[in-house]
Protein backbone atom coordinates (compact mmCIF):
# COMPACT_ATOMS: atom_id res chain seq x y z
CA UNK A 1 0.00 0.00 0.00
CA UNK A 2 1.56 3.10 -0.94
CA UNK A 3 2.23 6.05 1.90
CA UNK A 4 -0.26 9.24 1.46
CA UNK A 5 1.24 11.77 -0.14
CA UNK A 6 3.67 14.41 1.63
CA UNK A 7 6.61 12.30 3.07
CA UNK A 8 9.57 13.45 2.85
CA UNK A 9 12.56 11.27 1.90
CA UNK A 10 16.61 12.23 2.28
CA UNK A 11 18.38 10.05 0.40
CA UNK A 12 22.27 10.16 0.42
CA UNK A 13 24.18 7.80 -2.12
CA UNK A 14 27.15 8.82 -4.01
CA UNK A 15 26.62 6.49 -7.09
CA UNK A 16 24.78 8.71 -8.97
CA UNK A 17 23.00 5.65 -11.40
CA UNK A 18 21.91 3.87 -8.06
CA UNK A 19 20.87 7.40 -6.71
CA UNK A 20 18.75 8.24 -9.73
CA UNK A 21 17.30 4.57 -9.36
CA UNK A 22 16.17 4.35 -6.08
CA UNK A 23 14.94 8.36 -6.16
CA UNK A 24 12.64 6.75 -9.24
CA UNK A 25 11.45 3.74 -7.12
CA UNK A 26 10.63 5.99 -4.47
CA UNK A 27 8.75 8.74 -6.06
CA UNK A 28 6.83 6.32 -8.14
CA UNK A 29 5.67 5.07 -4.69
CA UNK A 30 4.83 8.21 -3.71
CA UNK A 31 7.13 9.68 -2.12
CA UNK A 32 9.22 13.31 -2.06
CA UNK A 33 12.91 12.71 -2.55
CA UNK A 34 15.70 15.09 -1.82
CA UNK A 35 19.14 13.72 -3.65
CA UNK A 36 22.61 14.40 -1.57
CA UNK A 37 25.57 12.67 -3.54
CA UNK A 38 27.48 12.55 0.47
CA UNK A 39 27.39 13.03 4.03
CA UNK A 40 28.76 16.13 4.15
CA UNK A 41 25.87 17.58 1.62
CA UNK A 42 23.30 15.29 3.35
CA UNK A 43 23.50 17.17 6.37
CA UNK A 44 23.00 20.61 4.80
CA UNK A 45 20.06 19.00 3.64
CA UNK A 46 18.96 17.27 6.27
CA UNK A 47 19.01 20.84 8.43
CA UNK A 48 17.09 22.96 5.84
CA UNK A 49 14.75 20.38 4.81
CA UNK A 50 14.11 18.40 7.82
CA UNK A 51 12.75 14.71 6.44
CA UNK A 52 10.40 12.26 7.40
CA UNK A 53 13.31 9.41 6.74
CA UNK A 54 16.69 9.51 5.89
CA UNK A 55 17.83 6.12 3.69
CA UNK A 56 21.63 6.26 3.55
CA UNK A 57 24.79 4.68 2.12
CA UNK A 58 27.72 3.94 4.86
CA UNK A 59 30.82 4.63 2.34
CA UNK A 60 30.46 7.63 0.51
CA UNK A 61 33.34 10.44 -0.77
CA UNK A 62 32.37 13.17 1.00
CA UNK A 63 31.35 11.85 5.00
CA UNK A 64 30.09 8.69 5.74
CA UNK A 65 26.35 7.43 6.92
CA UNK A 66 27.70 7.01 10.61
CA UNK A 67 28.78 10.81 10.47
CA UNK A 68 25.44 11.85 8.94
CA UNK A 69 23.76 9.40 11.72
CA UNK A 70 25.42 11.13 14.71
CA UNK A 71 24.26 14.47 13.88
CA UNK A 72 20.86 13.50 13.33
CA UNK A 73 20.59 11.71 16.63
CA UNK A 74 22.12 14.97 18.14
CA UNK A 75 19.81 17.34 16.01
CA UNK A 76 17.65 19.40 18.82
CA UNK A 77 14.03 19.06 16.77
CA UNK A 78 14.42 16.37 14.54
CA UNK A 79 16.73 13.53 16.86
CA UNK A 80 13.46 10.70 16.28
CA UNK A 81 13.98 10.92 12.21
CA UNK A 82 14.35 7.32 10.96
CA UNK A 83 17.43 6.40 9.43
CA UNK A 84 17.82 3.24 7.38
CA UNK A 85 21.42 2.61 6.03
CA UNK A 86 21.51 1.11 2.33
CA UNK A 87 25.23 -0.48 2.14
CA UNK A 88 27.27 -3.07 0.47
CA UNK A 89 28.89 -3.19 3.34
CA UNK A 90 26.93 -6.30 5.48
CA UNK A 91 29.80 -7.36 7.90
CA UNK A 92 28.35 -7.45 11.46
CA UNK A 93 31.09 -5.37 12.63
CA UNK A 94 28.68 -2.54 10.22
CA UNK A 95 25.96 -3.86 11.60
CA UNK A 96 27.25 -3.46 15.07
CA UNK A 97 28.66 -0.42 14.17
CA UNK A 98 25.20 1.40 13.25
CA UNK A 99 23.47 -0.38 16.04
CA UNK A 100 25.80 1.69 18.63
CA UNK A 101 24.81 5.01 17.40
CA UNK A 102 21.05 4.68 16.48
CA UNK A 103 20.20 3.36 12.98
CA UNK A 104 16.36 2.00 12.43
CA UNK A 105 17.03 -0.74 9.80
CA UNK A 106 19.56 -1.84 7.76
CA UNK A 107 18.90 -2.64 4.26
CA UNK A 108 21.92 -4.47 2.11
CA UNK A 109 23.00 -3.83 -0.97
CA UNK A 110 21.58 -4.57 -3.59
CA UNK A 111 18.47 -4.45 -2.40
CA UNK A 112 14.87 -5.97 -2.95
CA UNK A 113 12.65 -3.02 -3.85
CA UNK A 114 9.63 -4.21 -1.86
CA UNK A 115 11.81 -5.20 1.04
CA UNK A 116 13.27 -1.56 1.25
CA UNK A 117 9.44 0.00 0.85
CA UNK A 118 8.07 -2.00 3.37
CA UNK A 119 10.88 -0.87 5.70
CA UNK A 120 10.43 3.02 4.90
CA UNK A 121 6.45 2.70 5.34
CA UNK A 122 6.96 0.90 8.51
CA UNK A 123 9.61 3.34 9.81
CA UNK A 124 7.45 6.71 8.75
CA UNK A 125 4.34 4.86 10.22
CA UNK A 126 6.04 4.05 13.50
CA UNK A 127 7.64 7.53 13.87
CA UNK A 128 3.51 8.68 13.12
CA UNK A 129 2.07 6.65 16.04
CA UNK A 130 5.30 7.69 18.30
CA UNK A 131 4.03 11.27 17.49
CA UNK A 132 0.71 10.50 18.63
CA UNK A 133 1.75 9.28 21.74
CA UNK A 134 3.76 12.25 22.39
CA UNK A 135 0.75 14.26 22.24
CA UNK A 136 -0.66 12.01 25.38
CA UNK A 137 2.32 11.60 27.26
CA UNK A 138 4.92 14.01 26.39
CA UNK A 139 8.22 14.44 24.58
CA UNK A 140 10.26 13.27 26.71
CA UNK A 141 8.55 9.91 27.42
CA UNK A 142 8.92 9.72 23.69
CA UNK A 143 12.29 10.07 23.62
CA UNK A 144 13.27 7.50 26.58
CA UNK A 145 10.96 4.83 25.23
CA UNK A 146 12.89 4.70 21.97
CA UNK A 147 16.26 4.38 23.01
CA UNK A 148 16.40 1.58 24.84
CA UNK A 149 13.93 -0.04 22.42
CA UNK A 150 16.18 0.58 19.47
CA UNK A 151 18.83 -1.14 21.55
CA UNK A 152 16.76 -4.20 22.56
CA UNK A 153 15.76 -4.76 18.94
CA UNK A 154 19.13 -4.39 17.42
CA UNK A 155 20.83 -6.41 19.33
CA UNK A 156 18.64 -8.80 19.15
CA UNK A 157 18.99 -8.60 15.19
CA UNK A 158 22.42 -8.80 15.66
CA UNK A 159 22.70 -12.16 17.56
CA UNK A 160 20.11 -13.69 15.40
CA UNK A 161 22.06 -12.34 12.26
CA UNK A 162 25.04 -13.98 13.62
CA UNK A 163 23.81 -17.17 14.21
CA UNK A 164 22.12 -17.10 10.91
CA UNK A 165 25.73 -16.47 9.31
CA UNK A 166 27.04 -19.22 10.77
CA UNK A 167 29.52 -16.96 12.57
CA UNK A 168 29.65 -17.03 16.32
CA UNK A 169 30.24 -14.09 18.05
CA UNK A 170 33.03 -14.16 20.54
CA UNK A 171 32.09 -14.29 23.98
CA UNK A 172 33.20 -11.49 25.14
CA UNK A 173 30.79 -10.12 22.54
CA UNK A 174 27.30 -11.68 23.65
CA UNK A 175 28.35 -10.58 27.32
CA UNK A 176 28.48 -7.18 26.23
CA UNK A 177 25.08 -7.65 23.67
CA UNK A 178 23.44 -9.09 26.84
CA UNK A 179 24.81 -6.69 29.25
CA UNK A 180 23.40 -3.79 27.02
CA UNK A 181 19.59 -5.35 26.25
CA UNK A 182 19.59 -5.84 30.03
CA UNK A 183 20.18 -2.28 30.94
CA UNK A 184 17.71 -1.23 28.37
CA UNK A 185 15.11 -3.69 29.66
CA UNK A 186 15.76 -2.07 33.58
CA UNK A 187 15.30 1.55 31.37
CA UNK A 188 11.89 0.26 29.66
CA UNK A 189 10.82 -1.17 32.92
CA UNK A 190 10.99 2.36 34.68
CA UNK A 191 9.16 4.41 31.98
CA UNK A 192 6.07 1.93 32.22
CA UNK A 193 6.33 2.43 35.79
CA UNK A 194 6.17 6.28 35.21
CA UNK A 195 3.78 6.37 32.37
CA UNK A 196 1.40 4.49 35.06
CA UNK A 197 2.15 6.45 37.55
CA UNK A 198 1.07 9.64 34.76
CA UNK A 199 -2.48 8.05 33.89
CA UNK A 200 -2.68 7.16 37.76
CA UNK A 201 -2.68 11.25 37.99
CA UNK A 202 -4.32 11.96 34.94
CA UNK A 203 -7.53 10.01 36.31
CA UNK A 204 -8.63 12.25 38.97
CA UNK A 205 -10.08 9.07 40.61
CA UNK A 206 -12.15 10.21 43.93
CA UNK A 207 -9.50 6.96 45.03
CA UNK A 208 -6.31 9.08 44.19
CA UNK A 209 -8.20 12.27 46.01
CA UNK A 210 -8.68 10.48 49.27
CA UNK A 211 -5.11 9.15 49.19
CA UNK A 212 -4.12 12.53 49.00
CA UNK A 213 -6.25 13.65 52.34
CA UNK A 214 -4.85 10.98 53.73
CA UNK A 215 -0.62 10.55 52.61
CA UNK A 216 2.42 11.52 53.99
CA UNK A 217 5.58 10.88 52.27
CA UNK A 218 9.14 11.20 53.99
CA UNK A 219 12.71 10.01 53.43
CA UNK A 220 12.15 11.09 49.36
CA UNK A 221 15.09 13.29 48.92
CA UNK A 222 17.83 11.17 47.78
CA UNK A 223 15.19 9.56 45.08
CA UNK A 224 14.36 12.91 43.72
CA UNK A 225 17.63 14.17 43.43
CA UNK A 226 18.50 11.14 41.45
CA UNK A 227 15.57 11.54 39.17
CA UNK A 228 16.42 15.31 38.69
CA UNK A 229 19.72 15.05 37.82
CA UNK A 230 19.20 11.54 35.41
CA UNK A 231 16.61 14.34 34.20
CA UNK A 232 19.74 17.07 33.71
CA UNK A 233 22.12 14.14 31.81
CA UNK A 234 19.12 13.32 29.27
CA UNK A 235 19.05 16.94 28.31
CA UNK A 236 22.58 17.75 28.15
CA UNK A 237 22.56 20.23 31.52
CA UNK A 238 24.11 18.07 33.86
CA UNK A 239 26.17 21.27 34.84
CA UNK A 240 23.98 23.73 34.84
CA UNK A 241 21.21 21.79 37.66
CA UNK A 242 22.20 23.31 41.10
CA UNK A 243 19.74 21.59 43.71
CA UNK A 244 19.16 23.04 47.23
CA UNK A 245 16.24 21.12 48.77
CA UNK A 246 15.50 20.03 52.43
CA UNK A 247 13.80 16.94 53.08
CA UNK A 248 10.35 17.48 54.42
CA UNK A 249 7.37 15.40 54.62
CA UNK A 250 4.92 16.18 52.34
CA UNK A 251 1.34 15.37 51.46
CA UNK A 252 2.03 13.84 48.13
CA UNK A 253 2.07 9.88 46.87
CA UNK A 254 5.98 9.41 46.21
CA UNK A 255 6.00 8.57 42.81
CA UNK A 256 3.89 11.72 42.02
CA UNK A 257 6.31 14.07 44.30
CA UNK A 258 9.22 12.47 42.80
CA UNK A 259 7.77 12.70 38.76
CA UNK A 260 6.17 16.73 39.90
CA UNK A 261 9.97 17.71 41.22
CA UNK A 262 11.60 16.05 37.66
CA UNK A 263 8.91 17.41 35.61
CA UNK A 264 9.70 21.31 37.03
CA UNK A 265 13.22 20.69 36.20
CA UNK A 266 12.83 19.61 32.51
CA UNK A 267 10.06 22.32 31.91
CA UNK A 268 12.52 24.80 33.15
CA UNK A 269 15.60 23.19 31.33
CA UNK A 270 12.95 23.48 27.89
CA UNK A 271 12.75 26.91 28.62
CA UNK A 272 15.96 28.47 29.38
CA UNK A 273 19.42 28.39 27.71
CA UNK A 274 22.41 26.02 27.79
CA UNK A 275 24.92 27.29 30.18
CA UNK A 276 22.18 29.01 32.24
CA UNK A 277 21.87 27.54 35.76
CA UNK A 278 18.42 26.05 36.86
CA UNK A 279 18.30 26.61 40.78
CA UNK A 280 15.77 24.55 42.38
CA UNK A 281 15.40 25.38 46.20
CA UNK A 282 13.27 24.04 49.04
CA UNK A 283 12.18 25.31 52.17
CA UNK A 284 10.01 24.94 54.87
CA UNK A 285 8.23 28.19 55.20
CA UNK A 286 5.29 28.54 58.54
CA UNK A 287 3.05 25.25 57.92
CA UNK A 288 4.08 25.53 53.95
CA UNK A 289 7.17 23.50 51.51
CA UNK A 290 8.09 25.94 49.44
CA UNK A 291 9.81 24.58 46.63
CA UNK A 292 11.31 26.94 44.03
CA UNK A 293 12.79 26.61 40.44
CA UNK A 294 14.39 29.72 39.47
CA UNK A 295 15.51 29.52 35.40
CA UNK A 296 16.95 32.38 33.37
CA UNK A 297 14.22 32.63 30.71
CA UNK A 298 11.24 31.66 29.62
CA UNK A 299 8.08 32.73 27.97
CA UNK A 300 7.02 36.13 29.12
CA UNK A 301 5.66 35.90 32.44
CA UNK A 302 2.79 38.62 33.12
CA UNK A 303 3.64 42.45 32.56
CA UNK A 304 2.52 43.13 35.95
CA UNK A 305 4.31 40.58 37.70
CA UNK A 306 1.49 39.08 39.44
CA UNK A 307 0.45 35.28 40.35
CA UNK A 308 -0.05 33.04 37.26
CA UNK A 309 -3.67 31.00 37.88
CA UNK A 310 -2.29 27.17 38.10
CA UNK A 311 -5.37 26.46 34.97
CA UNK A 312 -3.23 29.25 32.78
CA UNK A 313 0.43 28.46 33.83
CA UNK A 314 0.91 26.05 30.75
CA UNK A 315 0.47 29.37 28.86
CA UNK A 316 3.89 30.71 29.70
CA UNK A 317 5.74 26.92 30.20
CA UNK A 318 3.85 24.66 27.83
CA UNK A 319 3.84 21.23 27.51
CA UNK A 320 2.44 18.10 29.24
CA UNK A 321 4.78 18.63 31.93
CA UNK A 322 3.28 21.17 33.27
CA UNK A 323 0.10 19.88 33.09
CA UNK A 324 1.39 16.64 35.80
CA UNK A 325 2.63 19.51 37.76
CA UNK A 326 -1.23 21.69 38.28
CA UNK A 327 -2.61 18.25 38.87
CA UNK A 328 -0.08 17.14 41.39
CA UNK A 329 -0.80 21.10 43.11
CA UNK A 330 -4.67 20.59 42.54
CA UNK A 331 -5.09 16.84 44.83
CA UNK A 332 -2.50 18.48 47.15
CA UNK A 333 -4.12 21.98 47.67
CA UNK A 334 -1.00 23.66 46.63
CA UNK A 335 -0.48 26.91 45.38
CA UNK A 336 1.56 27.35 41.98
CA UNK A 337 3.11 30.17 40.52
CA UNK A 338 4.71 31.83 37.94
CA UNK A 339 6.60 34.86 38.27
CA UNK A 340 9.20 37.06 36.93
CA UNK A 341 12.61 37.18 38.65
CA UNK A 342 15.85 39.99 37.57
CA UNK A 343 17.44 36.75 35.78
CA UNK A 344 14.27 35.35 33.74
CA UNK A 345 11.12 33.54 35.49
CA UNK A 346 10.69 31.09 38.56
CA UNK A 347 8.10 28.50 39.24
CA UNK A 348 6.56 28.14 42.72
CA UNK A 349 4.70 25.28 44.27
CA UNK A 350 3.36 25.94 47.96
CA UNK A 351 2.37 22.78 49.62
CA UNK A 352 0.83 23.14 52.91
CA UNK A 353 2.23 20.26 55.58
CA UNK A 354 -0.03 21.42 58.60
CA UNK A 355 -2.79 19.88 59.83
CA UNK A 356 -5.68 18.92 57.09
CA UNK A 357 -9.05 19.13 57.15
Amino acid sequence: MNPPPGHRILLAEDDPILRQMTTDLLELNGYQVTMASGGARAIESFNLACPDLVLADIAMAEGDGYSLLKHIRTHQTAADVPVIFMSGKSGLADIRAGLRVGVDDYIPKPFDPDELLRSITLRISRREQKHRLDALLGRSLHHDFRTPLTSILGFAALLSAAAAMGKPMPAAEVAEAAEMMQHSAEQLLELIERVGTIVEIASSSPKLAETYRTVTTADWLAGTRRNCEAVAQKMDRAPDLVLDLNDVPVPVPLAHWQLTLAQLVETAFDASPKGFPVRVTGRLEGHAYHVSVDCAAGSPPPADGAAVDPKASSLHFPGPGMDIVRRVAALSSSELKVLPTARGTAIHLIVPVGPRK
